[in-house]
This record gives C-alpha cells, sequence and structure tokens, in this order.
C-alpha cells in the first residue's frame, strides 16, 4: 500500500498550478502523510481490496496507481459512466470529513481540483500516455489518478497548523510540492521512481 500512496503522490505534482526550479529531484524521504495528519477517509480496505486484485496484472507503479484510483472512484460510487461525477465526490467528502478544521481545506480541494481536471483532461491525458507513465487511454482513464493527486497535493498545501509535524524535511516537501507543480522536470524525478 505505501508503494502505491508514493506513486499516487507523485503524480498530484503534475496537476498543481506553479513553477519552479530544482523539480527534476523528488525531496528526500517525502512522506506526507508523516508531515500531515490527514483526514481518515475510511477507504484503506477498499484500496487493499483492488489491490490485492490487479495483482496478478503486473502492471508498473503508474499504471497500478491509475488502476487503482479508477477502481477506487468506481467502488465508492464516485462516477457517472465513465466519468467522475463532481456531485457525488462532493458529498463523499462532506459526509466523510467531520474535523471543522478539516472541512473548509478538504472542500476547497475538491471544487478546485474537480474544475482543474475538468477543464485540463485532455492535456493530462496526453502527458500520462507519454514516457514514463505510459498510461493509454483505452487502458486506463488518467483523470482520477489526477484527482485524487491534486486533491492529496491540496490538502497537504493547506494543512491545519495543529495537524502539521513541524521539521526541515517537512518544510522542504511543502516547498517543494508549491513550487514545482506543472514543471515538466519533474517527469524526469517520477521516471527514477518508477525504477526504484
Amino acid at each position: 500500500m505505501k508503494a502505491f500512496i508514493i506513486y499516487f503522490i507523485c503524480f498530484g505534482v503534475v496537476f498543481i498550478n506553479q513553477t519552479a526550479a530544482q523539480c527534476d529531484k523528488l525531496p528526500e524521504e517525502m512522506d506526507l502523510e508523516e508531515c500531515c495528519n490527514f483526514p481518515d477517509m475510511s477507504f484503506d480496505d477498499a484500496i487493499d481490496k483492488i489491490v490485492d486484485q490487479l495483482k496478478d496484472q503486473h502492471l508498473d507503479g503508474f499504471m497500478m496507481a491509475c488502476k487503482v484510483s479508477e477502481s477506487l472512484f468506481k467502488e465508492l460510487k464516485l462516477t457517472k459512466g465513465t466519468e467522475i461525477d463532481d456531485a457525488a465526490t462532493q458529498k463523499y467528502i462532506d459526509t466523510q470529513v467531520h474535523d471543522p478544521n478539516w472541512k473548509p481545506v478538504t472542500k476547497a480541494a475538491v471544487t478546485d481540483c474537480l474544475k482543474y481536471v475538468s477543464e485540463k483532461k485532455d492535456a493530462i491525458a496526453k502527458i500520462l500516455e507519454a514516457a514514463p507513465f505510459n498510461i493509454k487511454k483505452d487502458k486506463c482513464n488518467a483523470s482520477f489518478v489526477a484527482m485524487g493527486a491534486c486533491y492529496h497535493f491540496k490538502v497537504y498545501q493547506s494543512c491545519p497548523k495543529d495537524q502539521w509535524t513541524e521539521s526541515k524535511k517537512c518544510s522542504a516537501t511543502k516547498d517543494w510540492i508549491v513550487k514545482c507543480s506543472n514543471n515538466m522536470d519533474i517527469v524526469k524525478a517520477f521516471g527514477s521512481l518508477n525504477k526504484a
């Protein structure tokens, strides 16, 4: 599960709107969940079940992250046909997050990411069809992994102070996320992660 989370998180940097240098290298010991105590979304069992179902397909890390994301949205009934159901996704987040410090953060993240993924759907698919991702549109809908990763990064960027672990490593990761976003040099970092 930890490997899936790392791949999933790394997708997120592609989908946030900033630019910067030094984006071709992931921060050392990048662990978002250690730095920010994310709200519990209660879908770990669903992810474990999906990963177990997909393990015999021998998918590489990026395709596995995409297929798990796509399957998770379907499992949680957050789809309309083959696309993300905006209303169902908003409702799911609203019913899952109870902490008043997290509610506005998660609500804003979902709103921003649904809009972004909808507007950039074709560009996202094109980026993820190329190496090192190699996720073909007919094999997996990249909108699901883009949405999940975008949400994760947006929430991390706005982590409430009482949920944040102050450390040099955590601050460096947060700075990298804020600065790197759409800089395509990060693709090099993803490629090296996939080989690890």
